[in-house]
């Protein structure tokens, strides 16, 4: 493969080499083709719940640490309050 070109057309250049050989109809070629296909969505899938989920598990990680550290969290500006006035 190219190095120039970038990961998403890697990707398709890829898959379309997949599905040429699923379409030469090899029982045993068809079959590790479909396992291969169903791998590479399934990391892909994985990939894109796992950006999704980042930002939502990091916050409250955040909240968790402040929380720990004995202070208290600021919901509506997102900021940890270390010393609370009394």
């Amino acid at each position: 493969m190219n190095l120039r070109l970038s990961l998403a057309e890697n990707l398709v250049i890829g898959l379309e080499r997949l599905s040429r050989r699923m379409q030469k109809g090899n029982p045993s070629n068809d079959r590790r083709s479909k396992h291969l296909l169903w791998l590479v969505v399934a990391v892909f899938l994985l990939g894109v719940l796992a950006t999704a989920l980042t930002p939502m598990i990091s916050r409250h990680l955040a909240i968790d640490r402040c929380l720990d550290a004995g202070g208290a969290f600021d919901y509506k500006t997102d900021q940890c309050i270390e010393e609370l006035q009394e």
